[in-house]
């Protein structure tokens, strides 16, 4: 299951590249990193079952040291800052990069107030958006990556999480292609004024 989930990201990032050629040209200089042995070493893939998925998104936030990269619905986005501790989710807001893609739709003020809460911690968080997001994904810090469908056509959909560089690279290239094509809303948020609750 997992190298069919696999299999479909490959799938999406192909097509990805023959609509940007312009883009395919960075995307070749990319070396996937290769295994020296056969055996699983210490990388893995799992698959988080639906109770496990906010624990294990917590384990991220507290093990980002650099950045993060995301794409998930707004509605996943507020529900995951909600019910993190709130001294957890200011240090990540003050010393994370964080890239964001969502889906597009005009953004509400507590979104533009954690984007403002970033800006004046001096560590803005880009948001971009797209028409449809072809799944969700948490990248951290290019050493380990959660995905799962977008929109789960089931409850019992399955959420899988990697440290596998190989795979972490095949992930992080789809973000990069689907960001390049995402429109850009940061600016936008960032040229108004705070919103006063």
């Amino acid at each position: 299951m997992v190298k069919n989930k696999l299999k479909a990201i490959k799938e999406e990032v192909d097509k990805l590249e023959q609509s940007q050629s312009s883009l395919a040209s960075k995307l070749n200089a990319i070396k996937l990193p290769i295994k020296q042995n056969n055996s699983d070493s210490d990388c893995s893939v799992e698959v988080i079952y639906p109770q496990q998925v906010f624990m294990k998104l917590t384990e991220i936030a507290q093990n980002a040291k650099q950045q993060i990269d995301i794409i998930a619905p707004v509605e996943d986005l507020k529900l995951v800052y909600i019910n993190r501790p709130r001294k957890l989710m200011e240090k990540v807001l003050k010393n994370v990069k964080m890239r964001v893609i969502t889906e597009d739709h005009e953004l509400d003020a507590f979104t533009k107030d954690i984007i403002q809460f970033s800006k004046a911690n001096n560590n803005s968080i880009e948001l971009e958006q797209t028409e449809k997001p072809p799944f969700k994904l948490i990248i951290r810090d290019d050493k380990e990556a959660m995905w799962s469908e977008f929109q789960p056509k089931n409850e019992n959909a399955q959420t899988f999480w990697t440290d596998d560089p190989i795979q972490i690279t095949i992930l992080k290239t789809s973000f990069e292609n689907l960001w390049q094509k995402a429109t850009t809303k940061t600016k936008q948020v960032l040229k108004r004024e705070p919103h006063v609750p």
